[in-house]
């Protein structure tokens, strides 16, 4: 029973300390994977908003050309309103 209990004690210990059957040291851990596609769907929406602001603000200079056509000019100096 002394003996059973001994070798159980020793492995655990062993297992504790990081040693294998064969009292090697395994090899470290791998680090994780390092996935690129979080990387493409980023840049993929920046992208996207930067060609967002340059579209909003082409239209924005139409649409205030388009004003600009439609209003009346006025002489200077004249009221409209009386």
């Amino acid at each position: 029973m002394g003996e059973i209990f001994r070798l159980c004690i020793g492995r655990v210990g062993q297992t504790l300390r990081g040693v294998n059957e064969l009292n090697e040291i395994p090899d470290p851990p791998t680090p994780p994977q390092r996935y690129r596609w979080p990387w493409v769907v980023l840049g993929a929406f920046v992208v996207a908003i930067i060609l967002a602001v340059i579209w909003m603000s082409a239209e924005v200079r139409r649409q205030e050309s388009y004003r600009q056509l439609d209003t009346p000019e006025f002489p200077q100096g004249t009221n409209t309103v009386k």
